[in-house]
């Protein structure tokens, strides 16, 4: 029982169960900022799950329009177009995310998330790996 239950977190984001967002570990914030930030995190992710449900349900309707002997042009853009608007809204939703976040985290504080997000995002880029394909699978994009 107890195996069930710790393997179960191994399934569960660090938001559930851990102290919070990966990005909160080195800021120095008060208890009152955290929990503002925490919350702001997981209405963001809540958000994000919707967003990222929704377009890969209208790509999956592309595909199948693609898919059909007969083509459609019309009905192809029009796909193409909601998958277009769902992108739209998911950068608005990362960026309001991190706005909305910069309004909590004062100055010092927000440098140091700057310079762990630029650390994040480049890692693995300098060592001679590839960021865009995973690397037990040549060839193939890395799911995200």
């Amino acid at each position: 029982m107890i195996y069930l239950f710790f393997a179960l977190l191994g399934f569960l984001d660090p938001p559930f169960w851990g102290d919070g967002p990966w990005f909160l570990e080195n800021l120095n914030l008060p208890p009152d900022q955290m929990e503002q930030v925490r919350d702001l995190h997981l209405q963001h992710r809540e958000k994000v799950i919707d967003l990222r449900a929704e377009l890969e349900k209208e790509n999956l309707k592309l595909r199948k329009l693609l898919q059909d002997e007969n083509l459609n042009e019309r009905e192809l853009l029009t796909e193409i177009e909601k998958i277009s608007e769902v992108r739209k809204n998911l950068m608005k939703e990362r960026v309001v995310f991190l706005f909305n976040l910069k309004k909590i985290i004062p100055p010092e504080e927000w440098q140091k998330l700057k310079d762990q997000f630029i650390e994040r995002r480049n890692k693995g880029r300098f060592e001679g790996k590839n960021r865009d394909f995973d690397e037990e699978k040549p060839m193939r994009w890395r799911q995200r």
